[in-house]
């Protein structure tokens, strides 16, 4: 399905912490638009499921997903990267084939 390593877990958890909501889910998606298509989302979700979101618990904490952004983001990885340059989540996508020059934006096969 999605893979999300163990260093974004840790920074998903923080989060929730911080906002005081550790038990809220987090959304993984896609939404259209951007230079190149598609961009990707990840959101907290405190609210109630549809029928059709696919859901997951890793290590504690509670991914959802809707079917249309599954099917765009099947064997992606969600990775927390802190470095000089950058910190934040990152989305390795294998369907992916190009994406847009800022990197907020990609488009797939």
């Amino acid at each position: 399905m999605i893979e999300v390593t163990q260093s974004a877990i840790e920074a998903f958890k923080q989060k929730l912490s911080e906002r005081g909501t550790p038990q809220a889910k987090i959304r993984l998606g896609v939404k259209g638009g951007g230079c190149a298509g598609f961009s990707f989302v990840i959101s907290y979700d405190d609210s109630e499921l549809k029928p059709s979101d696919k859901t997951w618990v890793q290590d504690d904490v509670s991914f959802v997903v809707d079917p249309k952004s599954l099917t765009i983001l099947t064997g992606s990885i969600v990775s927390w990267n802190n470095t000089l340059t950058s910190k934040g989540f990152d989305i390795v996508n294998p369907r992916e084939t190009s994406r847009c020059g800022c990197g907020r934006s990609f488009s797939v096969r």
